[in-house]
């Protein structure tokens, strides 16, 4: 199986230097739950992995797999190319670590080639390519040499410089997008293919994008492109790139037009300008009377005064830039503010991070109320013209100049108005719009100096309806022996904001828990009636609510404060957030039901967009989940109280 790379200068004199060969990588400690007994697949997703690894297509692998429980699969695998290509993607194969699964729940501790290193020696490899490459600059440095002097002629004036020729766009005979943007990037140096890493890559899952930010001395971020949509789906699939923002610049101008579809990842760790994605819906005639320019101006206004608000007595200037998308079908602008300091010499003010983006789009939100409600879905529909489910981590944002998979160029971000508040100067662009109008400054350690936007503190939710108070009365299941806890705390943590924390605070732990229990797919026979009416009043909420299907279900009962609730996971496409005002295209939807008092909610598991904070009587803040109540007879909801009891009784004993 260790087979030596064959020599290039064993070839015949006739045949080329740099022709096709194979270069094999022995690979041992593939991960079990790849392969079962099936070696075929084993040696599928073996070279699925290397190929997106080391960026190299032409992959092959041979595999030894033992019966499952007795060992992991051992075998090589053959990189197929030319020249210099094959050794160069083994070494991004074995990179500077070992090698290691991202898709692996503990990928940082499972190592998919543990013997690699053990089991190959490269430097003859690497020794035969460094030669060659000297060779090479060594006869360059013999033709540039000067020549000996000769008898002097009568010199003609040298021509004009000639400048340098743009960048060449991506023939229009190339058309899947991954192929592109491949031929787009800038060539690698000699030295940096030899390098896992060190240049832009192309990645195919976001997990392997982010092991190459990690540590990048030259400020690489994450990029993404569209993919053209399956089949029945609701979003493109992406491919993620990781460059610096004058790569990644370069190789746009290489795009066609046509073929951008390009977003920027925002990674919530980086400072970013106050960002705002501003929407409302044009189709079947709904918002016909919405002037989405001045509400968007009305938005702009609002948040610059409160970046001056937040700055408190240091002098603040704000760029504001508006990018517009033009849609018939669909109003959309994209608002970016750079802030700067003006205490001395002017230098950039950015948020902390995209949480505090978060915190002052809702600012803007309370602070302009009932003016920001528009139509979605239907008439009877309403959401809020700004998007507040644009501030979580490694969120896409368009950039300027492209457009959803699908739409025509017109759809593409332009930039319509750059102007500087107060006043309305305009603002000069010293590089590419696309630079220009990013979210995530190019900043210098230097020149960092933040500006922070605490969360809104919004009112407490109204209080519990009487089926509360008949609950409270009912007699509880006993309770099972707790280990001490210190309950003042616990409860100082949410009163005051909610009178049921276990339906409310699901991201604070419960100390009182009595009973648990869930599975997959339908709910216990004691459950099924409530769960069916739940899932039609889910259906009857919105006549274009998808088609929700009942994915698995979990009961959970607390003794303090007295609370049952039956959790119903939801999945399906184009199922509607009330929280959001739009489907979730990664999350799936909560339908709770409360057997005791015959109630029932829509909630989801977005604890950034679709929640909210809340002050607590302790002074503190409390993060509450949004929920929309569903109407369905509650006599259909409720279930038999001893049956319950039984229910929990049992459960508690599993």
């Amino acid at each position: 199986m260790d087979q030596k790379r064959p020599r290039e200068d064993a070839a015949p004199a006739s045949a080329p230097k740099r022709k096709k060969h194979s270069f094999p990588l022995f690979l041992g400690g593939v991960q079990p739950y790849w392969y079962k007994d099936n070696r075929a697949r084993a040696e599928s997703a073996a070279a699925a992995y290397l190929r997106d690894r080391t960026n190299h297509n032409d992959v092959t692998v041979e595999l030894d797999v033992p019966p499952y429980g007795q060992g992991k699969p051992k075998g090589t695998a053959w990189f197929h190319g030319s020249g210099d290509a094959p050794l160069r993607a083994a070494r991004r194969a074995i990179g500077k670590y070992d090698a290691i699964d991202p898709h692996s729940r503990n990928h940082t501790k499972t190592v998919m080639f543990r013997e690699v290193k053990e089991r190959h020696d490269l430097e003859s490899a690497e020794q035969e390519l460094m030669d060659e490459i000297c060779a090479e600059a060594e006869a360059k440095a013999a033709d540039a040499a000067p020549r000996p002097a000769q008898t002097p002629v009568a010199r003609t004036p040298a021509p004009a410089a000639v400048p340098p020729a743009p960048a060449a766009l991506v023939p229009a005979s190339v058309t899947w997008p991954e192929e592109v943007w491949s031929r787009a990037l800038p060539a690698p140096s000699v030295f940096n293919s030899l390098l896992a890493f060190g240049r832009p890559l192309i990645h195919r899952v976001l997990a392997a994008a982010r092991e190459q930010v990690t540590g990048d001395k030259d400020d690489r971020r994450i990029w993404a492109f569209d993919l053209p949509p399956r089949a029945g789906s609701g979003g493109a699939p992406k491919r993620w790139l990781v460059a610096t923002p004058a790569e990644f610049d370069a190789a746009y101008a290489c795009v066609p037009a046509g073929r951008r579809h390009a977003y920027e990842v925002i990674d919530a760790r980086r400072p970013c300008w106050a960002y705002f994605d501003l929407e409302f819906t044009r189709k079947d005639g709904l918002n016909a009377a919405v002037d989405g320019d001045a509400l968007t101006k009305r938005v702009v206004s609002a948040a610059c005064h409160a970046l001056v608000a937040a700055a408190g007595d240091r002098p603040l200037e704000i760029e504001v830039i508006v990018l517009a998308s033009a849609r018939p079908t669909k109003f959309s602008r994209h608002v970016v503010l750079r802030s700067h300091w003006t205490d001395g010499a002017r230098r950039a003010a950015p948020l902390a991070g995209s949480q505090h983006a978060g915190h002052l789009a809702r600012r803007v939100v309370a602070a302009l109320g009932d003016a920001l409600t528009v139509q979605s879905g239907d008439a009877r529909t309403t959401t809020s013209f700004v998007d507040t489910g644009v501030y979580t981590r490694d969120r896409c944002f368009r950039v300027w100049g492209s457009t959803k998979h699908g739409d025509t160029a017109g759809a593409a971000f332009a930039v319509t108005e750059q102007r500087l508040f107060p006043g309305s100067r305009p603002v000069a662009f010293t590089r590419s719009e696309l630079r220009e109008t990013l979210v995530v400054p190019e900043l210098q350690p230097g020149e960092i100096d933040c500006l922070e936007i605490e969360a809104p503190v919004e009112p407490p939710p109204p209080p519990p309806s009487p089926g509360a108070a008949e609950e409270a009365a009912a007699p509880a299941a006993p309770a099972a022996p707790a280990a001490a806890v210190d309950a003042d705390s616990w409860e100082s943590s949410w009163d005051g904001a909610t009178a049921t924390p276990l339906l409310d605070a699901t991201a604070l732990p419960h100390k009182f828990i009595i009973a648990r229990a869930g599975d997959r797919g339908q709910p216990p026979a004691l459950f099924a009636a409530a769960a069916t009416v739940a899932l039609a009043a889910l259906r009857r909420d919105h006549r274009d609510n998808g088609d929700p299907a009942l994915m698995s279900w979990r009961y959970v009962a607390a003794e303090f404060p007295s609370e049952r609730y039956l959790h119903l996971n939801v999945k399906g496409q184009g199922v509607f957030c009330r929280s959001r005002g739009r489907p979730h295209q990664n999350q799936n939807l909560v339908v709770t039901v409360d057997p005791v008092n015959g109630r029932c909610w829509q909630r989801c598991y977005d604890g950034a967009d679709c929640a909210r904070d809340v002050p607590t009587t302790s002074g503190g803040v409390c993060r509450l989940a949004n929920r929309h109540e569903l109407a369905a007879p509650a006599d259909d909801l409720k279930v038999d109280r001893a049956a319950l009891c039984s229910f929990e009784q049992s459960a508690r004993r599993l």
